[in-house]
């Protein structure tokens, strides 16, 4: 439904942009965000103590309440609700489209763009427990860890480690510097193995 109302109200926007578009409007961040704008938060009851599951109650409300909206009033009672009441009042198109969430697609772009090799290493952290999972990521570019992040997920965890090293790239000067210092030791003791 966020699909076909991207293509019928944007059609100058590129199939990339909608793409990336749609994915920012039905990421969990967003989710959460107009469930609690509607004030799921006020209807839900839960007793699971600000664990990992608690982090997307609201959401998973959100996206629960859709689904028995469908499965009672049909597919065009649920796109008429999608439409008017949630992403034409409260999600800004403009500001969604602005706002950079995937760091980690960015610093694989830069990379594959750099001829670069990147991996993440990640790994439970020692203190995880399955109440309050921790991962920890670190960001590898041609074997050289470049930084890390932590998260309550593994995707989280390399998102938050993406973000980091790629602030440090994105800067023109400090990620040329980079780049040639990495070009520099690449031919003083042959390739690195990432």
């Amino acid at each position: 439904m966020v699909s076909d109302y991207l293509f019928i109200e944007y059609p100058d926007y590129t199939e990339g942009s909608l793409t990336q578009l749609r994915s920012k409007i039905v990421s969990r961040a967003s989710v959460n965000a107009i469930a609690l704008d509607l004030g799921l938060d006020k209807l839900v009851i839960s007793h699971s103590g600000g664990s990992f599951v608690q982090k997307h109650i609201y959401g998973n409300a959100l996206e629960a309440l859709l689904g028995a909206l469908y499965l009672d009033k049909g597919y065009n009672r649920v796109n008429r609700i999608l439409i008017n009441d949630i992403l034409r009042r409260r999600i800004d198109v403009d500001d969604i489209s602005h706002t950079e969430t995937d760091f980690k697609s960015r610093l694989i772009e830069w990379c594959q763009k750099s001829k670069r090799q990147i991996h993440f290493a990640t790994e439970t952290s020692p203190d995880s427990v399955p109440s309050h999972p921790e991962f920890s990521s670190r960001v590898l570019i041609d074997g050289v860890e470049m930084g890390h992040g932590i998260g309550s997920s593994k995707k989280e965890a390399e998102q938050n480690a993406a973000y980091l090293v790629w602030h440090v790239l994105d800067d023109d000067k400090v990620g040329d510097y980079l780049l040639e210092y990495m070009d520099k030791m690449d031919k003083q003791g042959g390739k690195r193995q990432g």
